[in-house]
């Protein structure tokens, strides 16, 4: 079996379950070092504005179909933020737009590469549930 069949099983598996972290308990970390802040949606839209001091891994082709664009944008953008291609001990908060289907490829990328899932999370209500301070 080939890697881009092994990319779908990965990608639709369904027990890499999303774990939630509300906006208010997100904001409460934001200064924490045990906390690393990540933005999955597309590149555009982190420019435009995204949660202060979050890193971009653009996951748009994942959730596409290029699940290794994936695994290497997120190992790109870890071993910049914590020095680790799986985010060593840090907790990891995923940002997407509502919450939902990029923070789920960010989720199976994180499994993969073998982060450590009991600190993975997921920003509850993405941003547009945000209402925190954001950059451009």
């Amino acid at each position: 079996m080939g890697f881009r069949s092994w990319r779908f099983c990965v990608v639709l598996k369904a027990d890499n379950l999303v774990q939630k972290n509300t906006p208010a308990d997100a904001e409460a970390n934001l200064d924490s070092s045990d906390y690393v802040f990540i933005d999955l949606r597309k590149a555009d839209d982190y420019k435009a504005g995204h949660i202060k001091g979050a890193i971009a891994a653009d996951m748009d082709a994942c959730k596409g179909g290029d699940f290794q664009n994936g695994v290497d944008t997120m190992k790109a953008a870890l071993k910049d933020a914590t020095g680790s291609e799986s985010g060593a001990d840090k907790k990891l908060v995923l940002i997407c737009y509502s919450g939902k289907t990029y923070a789920q490829a960010g989720t199976n990328v994180l499994s993969v590469i073998g982060a450590n899932m009991d600190n993975v999370f997921t920003l509850e209500g993405g941003m547009k549930a945000w209402t925190g301070a954001t950059e451009a």
